[in-house]
């Protein structure tokens, strides 16, 4: 059995999915109560998926945690993400001077490239993510 990507309500339909048991909401819920999160973002194969980019199924979730987060409390958190969306999870820890400053090509790469904002107050992308959702404050891996 497939879905009808075809059909005319699948857009809709797999956004409400996404915004009730995906990703971004999994890895809210997961992130909030870590401490010394300033913001996380979803970036990577799935964010492009997300955003509507064509290429391959992505085969993990990389998420990005600017703050000064306790390392093994963010892999915990991403741990418990796993387990919830059944898929692998990435997680990668800057500081907030890390990721304003942009001198980092890792960093350069991520804000060169479709991003999902999560918690906090990152710089979100400079061209709003299609279908992205709006989360509120905290912290993250």
């Amino acid at each position: 059995m497939r879905a009808g990507v075809d059909h005319p309500l699948y857009d809709s339909v797999r956004r409400i999915i996404l915004a009730t048991y995906g990703p971004p909401t999994v890895v809210a819920e997961e992130f909030a109560d870590v401490e010394g999160i300033d913001g996380v973002l979803l970036f990577g194969s799935w964010a492009a998926r997300y955003a509507g980019e064509p290429g391959r199924a992505p085969n993990d979730v990389d998420v990005l945690v600017v703050g000064s987060a306790d390392r093994d409390v963010v892999d915990e958190a991403a741990e418990r993400v796993e387990r919830r969306i059944g898929m692998p999870v990435q997680a990668t820890v800057r500081t907030r001077s890390q990721w304003e400053s942009g001198r980092e090509s890792f960093i350069l790469e991520i804000k060169s490239r479709t991003m999902v904002p999560v918690l906090g107050d990152v710089e979100p992308p400079s061209v709003p993510v299609p279908g992205a959702l709006e989360c509120g404050g905290g912290t993250a891996r």
